[in-house]
C-alpha cells in the first residue's frame, strides 16, 4: 500500500498542544489513490453482437459505448467515512483531518494514525484488489477435425495448447484485462472502416440530388470481462466480439438516373446519378456468456466456420495471472471496539449476461439475424433489507457495502453477517455446450461449430456470421417536376445467431441460421432509369424452441431436418449439452 507520510513517525514533531492525556499530535499525509477504485456507474449495459454490414446500417444497434461509464469513491466520501469510524476521537483539541484532491492530511496522536492506517489498509485490501485475466486468441486458416473440449484444463495444459497451435502457424493475439469488484473491464482494439453504403435522393424545386449515406464497419476486437471473487475461483461474465474484413472493399456498379421536367420548354432532361457503391465483406464472431474460472485452471472455447471464402478455426483461452480479489473483508479498528466490514453485494445476486436473438424485420419484410447481449448487475434487494434491520452505520459505494459496527450499537450483527456470508453457496457448476450447424448438400458439412463452457442455469448468446451488402430493390421519388430512382441496399449474411439457456434437462433457444449456397440471382428490369437488382436466395432455419434433453448423457438434440430431394437440401442445428465434472 502506498501511504505517503510527510513526517517520519519514528521521530514525530509536535505541531499542537498535548491532549489532556499528554499525547502529542503529529502531522502526516496519506495517498488515497490506491483505496479509491472505479466501478460501473450504472448496473446495466447492452451490446449488439452483430455490426454492419452483417447487421443493417438502418437498424438501431445497441452498444455499451453510451451506457458503460465508471464512478468511484470520492475523497470527501472517504473523509466522511473516517469521521464516522473514529467518532469522538477527532473532536478533541489539536486534532484535524483534511482532504485535498487525493491526499489525506491528518493531525493527531500516533495512536490515531495507527487507526487511520488500519482503515486505509482494510479498504485497499478489499475494494482495490484486482485479478488480471489473460485472453489468448489463436486463429488457424483451416477447418475440420475436432475442436478442443469446452471445459476447464490445468494451466500447464493450456500453455501446451497455446504453444502447439502457435507451432502449427496460428495467428496469436493476447489481451490482459485487470478485473476488480463491480467493474466491467473493457478493451477495444480495432480499425474503423467507413464505407459508402447507399444513396438517398432529394428533390426540390425541379432539382434532384443523390445524397451519399455513409456507414462503417470495424476490423478488430471488443472484449468485456466482469469478475466476482467466490470460493474456489472467479465467476465471470464474458463478452467477446471480433470482426475481420475479408479482402479489399469491393465496388458495385450502379446505373442510377433521374428525370427533370422543363415546364417552360415542355421537354424532359435525363441526368445520370452516382455510378458506384462500396461493398465490404466481413466475418464476425460474437459470444456473450457467464462462466466460472476455477483457481489454477484455464477455460478453453472454440469456434469454427466455413462460410463463403472463410475457412477458419479459432481457439480462445482464458487464464488468471495472479492478483488478489476478495468479496468480504473484516478489520477490527485498533484501540476500539469497532469493526470495519467491506462486503461486495454481488455475492448475494451475481451479475449476469443474457441474450436476445429475436430477428429484425427490414423494410422489405425479410427477417434479418439479430443478437443483443444485456448485462444486469442490480444489487440484491434481500441484502439491503437484511442490512437495514441489523446495522446502524453503513454506506453503499458501487457494489460495496461498508459497515462500521460496534457491539454497543448493533449487538451481534457482525456475527450474523459472518454466518450469512459463510452460508452462501454460489453457483459454480459448468455446462459444456456444443453447437453444430449441419448443411446437407454442401462440401463443408458443418458451416458453423462452437464449443463453449457456460455457467449452468445461465443464458448465453452466440453469433458466427459472414455479411455483405446487396442492391435488392429500387424506390422512386417524384416531386416538383423531377423524378429519380432510389436504390435500396440490404444486409445479406450467412451463419448462425442464437440465444441459448439451460435449466436442468431443459434447453431453450431462439434465433436463426441461414446459408447462401451460391451468388445472388441478378435480374435486369430493362428500364433505362434502373440498374440490375440482386436477389439473394438463402436457405433459412428459424427457431424458438424449448427442448427436453435425454437423461444420462444428453444430446445431441436437433432442430430442423434433412431432405431426400437434391433441390431442397436440409439445414439442421445440433445441440449437445454435458455437465462438466
Amino acid at each position: 500500500m502506498t501511504l505517503l507520510l510527510s513526517l517520519a513517525l519514528l521521530a514525530p514533531l509536535a505541531l499542537a498542544p498535548a491532549s489532556p492525556q499528554g499525547e502529542e499530535s503529529v502531522l502526516a499525509t496519506y495517498d488515497l489513490r490506491t483505496v479509491m477504485p472505479r466501478w460501473d456507474a450504472g448496473t446495466k449495459w447492452s451490446q449488439s453482437l452483430l455490426a454492419p454490414p452483417a447487421a443493417s446500417p438502418r437498424q438501431e444497434l445497441e452498444t455499451l459505448d453510451g451506457s458503460l461509464t465508471y464512478a468511484d469513491l470520492t475523497s470527501f466520501e472517504l473523509l466522511d467515512l473516517l469521521r464516522q469510524i473514529l467518532g469522538d476521537e477527532l473532536l478533541r483539541e489539536g486534532r484535524e483531518l483534511m482532504v485535498e484532491d487525493n491526499v489525506l492530511t491528518v493531525l493527531a496522536p500516533l495512536a490515531l494514525h495507527e487507526q487511520v492506517r488500519s482503515i486505509l489498509e482494510a479498504l485497499e485490501a478489499a475494494m482495490a484488489g484486482t485479478a488480471p485475466v489473460r485472453v489468448d486468441v489463436l486463429t488457424l486458416p483451416e477447418a475440420g477435425g475436432e475442436l478442443p473440449p469446452a471445459a476447464p484444463v490445468s494451466e500447464e495444459e493450456a500453455a501446451r495448447l497455446v504453444a502447439s497451435l502457435i507451432q502449427r502457424g496460428a495467428k496469436h493475439t493476447s489481451y490482459v484485462l485487470e478485473l476488480s469488484a463491480g467493474r466491467s473491464a473493457r478493451l477495444d482494439a480495432y480499425r474503423r472502416i467507413p464505407f459508402l453504403f447507399d444513396y438517398d435522393i432529394e428533390i426540390a424545386q425541379n432539382i434532384m440530388v443523390y445524397e451519399p449515406v455513409m456507414s462503417e464497419t470495424r476490423e478488430g476486437t471488443r472484449l468485456v470481462l466482469r469478475g466476482l471473487a467466490v470460493p474456489g475461483g472467479l465467476s465471470l461474465s464474458c463478452l467477446l466480439f471480433r470482426s475481420d474484413l475479408i479482402g479489399a472493399i469491393g465496388s458495385k456498379t450502379l446505373a442510377l438516373k433521374g428525370v427533370l421536367n422543363n415546364t417552360e420548354k415542355g421537354s424532359l432532361h435525363y441526368a445520370d446519378g452516382p455510378q458506384h457503391l462500396q461493398v465490404p465483406q466481413v466475418f464476425q464472431r460474437g459470444l456473450a456468456f457467464d462462466t466460472f474460472l476455477p483457481d489454477g485452471k484455464a477455460l478453453v472455447l472454440g469456434v469454427e466456420a466455413q462460410l463463403g471464402t472463410v475457412k477458419t478455426r479459432e481457439v480462445v483461452v482464458l487464464r488468471r495471472q495472479g492478483g488478489a480479489m476478495t468479496s468480504y473483508a473484516v478489520r477490527p479498528i485498533p484501540r476500539t471496539n469497532r469493526t470495519l466490514i467491506a462486503l461486495d453485494a454481488e455475492l448475494f445476486r451475481a451479475p449476469r449476461l443474457t441474450a436476445d436473438a429475436s430477428p429484425w424485420w427490414d423494410d422489405q419484410n425479410i427477417a434479418q439475424p439479430s443478437l443483443v447481449a444485456r448485462f444486469d448487475g442490480e444489487i440484491s434487494g434481500f441484502l439491503l433489507e437484511w442490512m437495514k434491520a441489523r446495522f446502524s452505520v453503513w454506506r453503499r459505494f458501487g457494489p460495496w457495502i461498508l459497515i462500521v459496527t460496534d457491539p454497543a450499537w448493533d449487538r451481534d450483527g457482525a456475527a450474523q453477517l459472518d454466518k450469512l456470508v459463510k452460508s452462501l453457496r454460489p453457483n459454480t457448476a459448468l455446462t459444456s455446450v456444443s453447437l453444430d450447424l449441419r448443411a446437407q448438400g454442401r462440401e463443408a458439412q458443418f458451416p458453423v461449430r462452437l464449443r463453449v463452457p457456460i455457467l449452468s442455469g445461465s443464458t448465453a448468446g452466440f453469433a458466427v456470421v459472414r455479411g455483405e451488402t446487396a442492391l435488392t430493390d429500387f424506390g422512386a421519388e417524384v416531386a416538383q417536376g423531377a423524378a429519380g430512382t432510389d436504390p435500396y441496399m440490404s444486409s445479406v449474411c450467412e451463419g448462425l445467431a442464437l440465444s441459448f439457456s439451460i435449466q436442468g434437462n431443459t434447453c431453450e433457444t431462439n434465433g436463426m441460421a441461414q446459408l447462401l449456397d451460391g451468388p445472388a440471382t441478378v435480374e435486369d428490369p430493362g428500364y433505362a432509369l434502373l440498374g440490375p437488382i440482386e436477389r439473394p436466395e438463402p436457405r433459412v432455419l428459424r427457431f424458438d424452441e424449448r427442448l427436453e434433453l435425454p437423461e444420462g448423457r444428453p444430446g445431441p438434440v436437433r432442430i430442423g431436418g434433412g431432405s431426400d430431394r437434391a433441390d431442397q437440401p436440409g439445414l439442421t442445428l445440433e445441440i449437445g449439452v454435458l455437465p462438466v465434472r
